[in-house]
């Protein structure tokens, strides 16, 4: 499953606690489950494996008030939680 993949990525290539590789891991998994609140496209991103769809998918989201609220109050853990995910992404697609 690739949000194990990720959680291993995470614990293998930063310096994150277990908490923290969850908390990413879990921000994920409720972006994707509120992607059609904001008026954005149904899908689940742990099934994106296109850099430019996740970029697309995060500045989307960026610019819309409820999601920065809701970023904010979160201490940035859901555009974190984003970053994160881009780069493991980038990092399968390097390896084929």
């Amino acid at each position: 499953m690739i949000k194990e993949e990720f959680t291993n990525w995470l614990k293998n290539t930063t310096g994150l606690s277990s908490y923290s590789i969850n908390r990413y891991a879990n921000a994920i998994d409720t972006i994707s489950s509120e992607l059609v609140s904001y008026g954005l496209e149904n899908r689940n991103l742990y099934s994106v494996t296109d850099i430019k769809i996740i970029d697309a998918v995060a500045n989307e989201l960026l610019a819309i008030q409820e999601f920065q609220r809701k970023n904010n109050t979160g201490n940035r853990m859901y555009s974190a939680a984003l970053n994160h995910f881009k780069r493991f992404v980038e990092h399968n697609s390097n390896q084929f």
